[in-house]
């Protein structure tokens, strides 16, 4: 027993042994198992993973940042380059963490991409580790490319600061265009497809949208709420136009005055940018106001003219009543100049008489001729002297309840004729015929052309125009002096020169002015022109 016991002893401390080499080998081979587990893990991130020391010495890395941090003997030296200076930038990174010695654990930092050159953005986690098997502390970092979410978050804020510029421009633009039709004085008015108002300007909304007022509210909106509907089915009408530009005219009525209105609407079609229609814009432009200035005008010409006239009239009866006792002293002196010897001393008194005489015989004929308006001719269209004055008078007639029809010819060849003078003719005419029918009526303005008996009884082309009314027409007595000069059957309210005039144009014109009385009531007046102008010899 004593003999074994040695041998026993040193079995004991090499099964001892055997079973420490056992245990050690289990424990090498699952922390191999472990550690090759671990580099799955870590590796299984795209994103940098990075073990540090405490002095900052990269000690462990997953393949993703080995790409960043760590070259190789095949490795450009741009490429060598990159990656030493990504090294230099994370060693410097986490120095200056350290010193901040803040609780921030995501900081950023930019590295450079080794292969492309450009900048990479990474937000780094750095956590704190420590290695209780060599008992040494360090740092875990991971690394996550932000740099798409920084681009991205740049030009999203700079496009929100566009954004912001461009709304700011919009509002002012659309401050200056609303400070701009507010100040215009036509209104304006945009709608939808729907024909549904968006926005109008102030002179609009007087029409359409009145103040409230208590006292005259329902007066007021009746009037709006006619003018809307009025307005809705005029842009309806003119929607059948294909034109993306279309006017029109339409009748509305003035909230405040009661005041019918003659509006000229113009409508234009608002696309964006792939053809498609998104708005109409319509503006008006109240053409009554004008039509009554022009109106007025034309009046005022007429009455100048028959003033002028008149004036003319006088001129040349007074040059007709001299004229002939001046021919006489004329042949007076012409017999005592021949009848007296040249060196007889009143001879030079005769000869002054006989210049003077001949001069007083210049004014004279000019005094005749005194009233001789010249005209421009022009190729004149007939029918749209007549649509222009039935535009100017028409309010004038409905006030009197007089309703106008037109027989136009279409084909209406065009005549060489001043176009205002005719047109004071045709408006004269009408008004004429307006002031015949104070109960109201109709008054019927034709076109024609037709071969013309001149005075020469050559048939020449012409065209006729004729206006007819239904009122009672005109005493057979006074027919006879209807076109003379002063004379009226409106009493105290006419010149009685206004036909006379008329007939003066029609005739500078080459052609007549004639009236009848019509067999079922009324009068019907015909001028007739030459469609070539006046001849050649026309006084």
């Amino acid at each position: 027993m004593q003999a074994l016991a040695p041998f026993a002893s040193q079995a004991g401390s090499l099964l001892a042994q055997a079973r420490d080499v056992a245990a050690l080998r289990q424990g090498g081979e699952a922390h191999a198992v472990e550690k090759e587990w671990l580099w799955w893990m870590v590796n299984a991130f795209a994103d940098p993973v990075v073990v540090t020391s405490e002095q900052n010495e990269l000690v462990l890395a997953n393949h993703s940042a080995e790409l960043l941090f760590k070259t190789g003997k095949d490795d450009s030296p741009g490429k060598a380059h990159a990656i030493s200076m990504n090294n230099f930038l994370f060693t410097a990174a986490l120095s200056t963490w350290n010193l901040q010695r803040v609780s921030e654990r995501t900081r950023e930092l930019t590295l450079v991409d080794p292969i492309e050159g450009d900048e990479l953005i990474f937000e780094v986690i750095t956590s704190p580790a420590t290695n209780y098997r060599l008992g040494v502390k360090g740092i875990v970092s991971v690394l996550k490319n932000v740099t798409d979410l920084r681009h991205v978050t740049q030009e999203l804020s700079a496009n929100i600061q566009r954004l912001q510029s461009v709304d700011q421009e919009i509002r002012m633009e659309r401050d200056r265009l609303d400070l701009v039709l507010r100040n215009v004085p036509n209104p304006i008015i945009v709608v939808d497809n729907m024909n549904e108002i968006v926005s109008m300007n102030a002179a609009a909304e007087r029409l359409f949208k009145p103040p409230r007022d208590p006292l005259s509210q329902s007066r007021r909106t009746q009037v709006a709420m006619r003018n809307d509907a009025k307005f809705t089915s005029f842009l309806a009408q003119l929607s059948l136009d294909p034109a993306a530009r279309r006017s029109g005219e339409l009748r509305l009525t003035d909230v405040d005055t009661g005041e019918e209105l003659e509006m000229q609407v113009t409508a234009n079609e608002v696309r964006d940018p792939v053809g498609a229609t998104v708005a109409t814009v319509s503006v008006m432009q109240d053409v009554g106001r004008l039509r009554e200035l022009e109106r007025r005008r034309l009046e005022q010409a007429l009455f100048d003219s028959e003033k002028l006239a008149a004036t003319g009239r006088l001129a040349a009866s007074i040059a007709h009543e001299i004229n002939n006792p001046l021919e006489a002293i004329q042949n007076a002196l012409y017999l005592l100049v021949k009848s007296i010897p040249e060196d007889d001393p009143n001879a030079k008194f005769l000869g002054i008489a006989m210049k003077e005489t001949e001069r007083m015989s210049r004014i004279l004929r000019q005094m005749l001729g005194f009233y001789r308006p010249a005209a421009d001719l022009a190729p004149t269209d007939l029918n749209g002297l007549i649509e222009e004055a039935e535009a100017l008078v028409a309010k004038r007639l409905r006030e009197r309840n007089v309703k106008i029809e037109k027989q136009l010819q279409r084909d209406l060849p065009k005549v060489m004729a001043s176009a205002d003078q005719i047109k004071q003719v045709i408006l004269n005419l009408v008004l004429n015929a307006a002031e015949a029918m104070p109960r109201g009526g109709v008054v019927t303005v034709s076109t024609e052309s037709h071969r013309d008996a001149a005075s020469a009884f050559i048939r020449t082309d012409a065209v006729r125009v004729q206006v007819a009314d239904t009122g009672p027409g005109i005493a057979e007595e006074y027919l006879p002096h209807i076109f003379e000069p002063f004379f009226s059957t409106k009493g105290e309210k006419g010149t009685g020169l206004g036909l006379w005039v008329s007939l003066g144009i029609a005739q500078s014109h080459g052609g007549r002015l004639q009236v009848r009385n019509r067999p079922e009531g009324g009068t019907v007046f015909s001028m007739t022109l030459p469609i070539g102008g006046p001849p050649a010899d026309a006084p």
